[in-house]
């Protein structure tokens, strides 16, 4: 399961961590005003966005097991959507209304048809005070295929990048992740994975999963 827990802040992430540790607490607390709304987490893939995500979903479900999460990905809402306006009630599109939390992910994939249909959930769900969180490879501005009455309702929330890690970043996030794993490694591995990889954490966890393997 993924959970905070497992999660490892990095000066690249910190932000982000920061901000959705904020989002759990205000979800959780019996305040009705939502002070990050909507949240928007961008970055390359691989930089955590929906590991952020599930560790939010994790913590407030275990925590107040009353609230309603939908989750989607924003290449599936078009299709959602269409259906719903051809005459087949959808309940995911009414959760999606209703719920509590509200995560549509990749937003660089939302198709046109879906646009209106969304812009209009987020102002109902913004004047109910329903938490919402979107992800994206870039941040509102960088969107050009999506209007500006779209990214507007975006940016004007809680707008926060991820970063690939550095180098510098890469060692402490190894070590954490072998300890993790009970994985021992010669240092020299490490240092090479550290120089020759890039800064996508997805990129470093394959590494060391193949490593474990050849180890076996």
């Amino acid at each position: 399961m993924t959970t905070f827990s497992t999660w490892i802040t990095a000066p690249e992430n910190v932000s982000a961590t920061l901000a959705m540790q904020a989002v759990v607490e205000d979800l959780c607390s019996t305040n009705r005003d939502r002070e990050c709304n909507p949240v928007l987490l961008h970055g390359l893939a691989g930089t955590g966005k929906s590991h952020l995500v599930s560790a939010v979903v994790s913590e407030v479900t275990q925590r107040r097991p009353d609230i309603v999460v939908s989750r989607t990905s924003a290449g599936d809402l078009e299709q959602l959507l269409r259906h719903e306006e051809e005459g087949a009630p959808s309940v995911h599109v009414r959760e999606m209304k209703e719920a509590d939390l509200l995560i549509i992910e990749d937003l660089q994939h939302l198709g046109q048809h879906a646009i209106e249909q969304l812009t209009l959930i987020i102002d109902k769900r913004h004047a109910r005070q329903r938490q919402m969180i979107f992800t994206s490879l870039q941040g509102p501005g960088q969107l050009r295929h999506l209007p500006s009455r779209l990214t507007s309702r975006l940016a004007c929330g809680l707008v926060v990048g991820l970063l690939t890690l550095s180098p510098q970043s890469r060692r402490p996030f190894l070590l954490q992740r072998m300890e993790q794993r009970k994985l021992q490694l010669p240092s020299d591995v490490v240092d090479w994975i550290v120089q020759h990889l890039g800064g996508s954490a997805r990129e470093l966890e394959g590494a060391l999963s193949r490593v474990e393997i050849l180890a076996q």
